[in-house]
């Protein structure tokens, strides 16, 4: 089971780079925001930080600098 979620992942991460070429390549991505989130929780991979609400959420501009939040929120923010 963990291998399909794995694989799984990697097709997810193939599409959006894909997607991101994409939209690089049509000189879209400097005007764009992007903000991917998951739909659910990924439960195979245990993971004893993550509370049962911890959902990802990716927001993507050329001008943020990378970085890793954990704050609560929900659908509403």
């Amino acid at each position: 089971m963990e291998i399909d979620y794995l694989l799984s992942i990697h097709e997810i991460a193939q599409a959006l780079e894909h997607f991101f070429n994409k939209l690089d390549e049509l000189g879209l991505l400097d005007d764009t925001i992007l903000i991917i989130y998951g739909d659910h929780v990924g439960r195979v991979l245990d993971n004893t930080e993550c509370l049962a609400e911890c959902i990802p959420l990716f927001i993507y501009h050329k001008d943020l600098s990378p970085c890793i939040e954990t704050k609560m929120g929900s659908h509403l923010d």
